[in-house]
């Protein structure tokens, strides 16, 4: 094993020569459990401009590879077909691993079957502008024991982060800014990792069970073809300030009378009232593997009965907007001027339990809000109610719609298809915005009307040929 030769070492100006040697020592360690030959393992440091495409293909098994931070080029997609492990030093943020011509179609990393342990952590793989087409960051064809950890996969064009047609491969800690991961079969983790618009896609080539664990979706979908379920999801977060109070519909404090204490646009800055922080739409779509084209009853009165049924869902849930509270009674003298009430210290400004229990075991129990929570400000003021109130926000929105499908075929083209839909299974209600935010108001802080639909239901049959 060589600690010391001449791509151990370099000039002066990179990496000091003992930090070196600490990190390839650590590498060296795991060439010796990946490599068939411990003894030949070898560790190579790869500073730009230098390629590492070179030094995957000069490899033998076991060896490591320590990219150091700078941009790489691939003219051509690189094999690799041995044990081995590439690690960017100093993480994916500072290692590009960037195509720059049109000559490479495929994918970056072709990890090849007869390939065993195979380590890739901490780069950045990212496409050329100089390349139109789309490329794949890793394939996976057969690979058996592929690992990718806090690696990067941006600007592929229509290309995947990672392809995978082996079995136990494992995702880790990575992010995939618009380019997924395809499982097309065989098993493997996905774990932690980060998708920004950015699918998971599994099951189209043959089985395929991943397990996913603690990952973090913006804006994605998990899609399972060939039997498997079917499944859509997509997840918003947000925070958003401003110091638009007029937006809100709640006077501000300093529009009307600048030369008062009042007068502070920076005590108006806080939750906007397009502020909604958590959305969540899934869509699953259950095909019952049961019936013709299936293992089990594929013909016969099991397929007529249990053939052919897709059972679907739409699932929303997303949180409230924030709330503000104004007075009903003006008693500032401002000629039209608004005015907010005093807040009492420690009163909770939400009425206590679930707005929707209390409304089913009593209709007259619709106090959202809590009044004892305010006071008239004294005439003359302004009152201190700020403009929104903290983690204060109207009430969830929750429903989930079904649709049960079943497809008869009888006999060449001809299919009768009968379907039944739900909408808002539940019978959970959306509620519109309350009878008044005026304290005073007789309707201040009630919930007085629904927003969505109660539960329907149909049914509709199709005959096509």
């Amino acid at each position: 094993m060589d600690l010391t030769g001449e791509d151990a070492m370099r000039p002066s100006g990179h990496r000091s020569g003992r930090s070196l040697l600490e990190i390839s020592v650590v590498i060296a360690i795991l060439g010796c459990f990946l490599g068939s030959h411990p003894a030949l393992a070898f560790v190579r440091n790869v500073f730009p401009p230098e390629g590492v495409a070179e030094a995957i293909a000069e490899s033998s098994p076991g060896d490591s590879i320590l990219v150091h931070p700078g941009i790489y080029t691939f003219e051509i997609g690189v094999a690799i077909a041995h044990s081995l492990t590439i690690i960017g030093v100093g993480g994916a943020s500072d290692n590009e691993v960037r195509i720059c011509t049109d000559l490479c179609p495929g994918a970056f990393l072709n990890v090849q079957s007869q390939a065993g342990l195979v380590l890739i952590q901490g780069l950045t793989l990212t496409r050329s502008h100089k390349y139109p087409g789309g490329v794949h960051g890793i394939l996976a064809e057969g690979a058996q024991n592929l690992t990718v950890k806090d690696c990067t996969f941006l600007d592929l064009q229509y290309g995947y982060g990672i392809i995978s047609f082996g079995s136990n491969a494992r995702i880790e800690g990575s992010q995939f800014l618009g380019h997924g991961v395809r499982i097309a079969s065989g098993g493997g983790e996905i774990i932690g990792n980060t998708f920004v618009n950015a699918g998971i896609r599994t099951g189209d080539t043959g089985p395929a069970t991943p397990r996913f664990t603690r990952n973090i979706f913006y804006g994605t979908s998990v899609v399972c073809e060939e039997g498997d379920p079917l499944f859509a999801c997509t997840n918003s977060w947000q925070s958003i300030y401003d110091g638009c109070p007029n937006l809100a519909g709640v006077n501000n404090n300093f529009t009307a009378d600048p030369e008062s204490s009042y007068f502070n646009p920076d005590a108006e800055y806080g939750r906007s009232l397009l502020d909604s922080p958590h959305k969540l739409v899934a869509s699953p779509i259950i095909r019952v593997p049961l019936g013709s084209g299936h293992r089990w009853l594929s013909d016969g009165v099991g397929n007529a009965i249990a053939g052919g049924w897709t059972v679907s869902f739409v699932i929303q849930m997303q949180s409230g907007f924030p709330m503000g509270v104004t007075q009903n009674t003006n008693n500032t003298n401002l000629l039209g001027h608004g005015q907010r009430p005093n807040v009492v210290p420690g009163a909770e400004i939400l009425t206590g339990g679930s707005i929707t229990d209390r409304l089913r075991d009593n209709p007259e129990d619709n106090l959202y809000l809590n009044p004892l929570a305010f006071t008239q400000a004294p005439q003359g003021t302004i009152g201190d109610a700020p403009r929104y109130f903290e983690g204060v926000y109207s009430p969830w929105r929750n429903t989930t719609d079904m649709a049960v499908n079943k497809d008869i075929s009888v006999g060449g083209s001809r299919r009768i298809s009968v379907r039944l839909d739900m909408i808002n299974v539940f019978n959970n209600p959306w509620y519109q915005a309350l009878g008044s935010s005026a304290h005073g108001n007789t309707n201040f802080g009630r919930v007085t009307a629904q927003a969505n639909y109660s539960r329907t239901m149909q049914i509709t049959a199709r005959f096509s040929f």
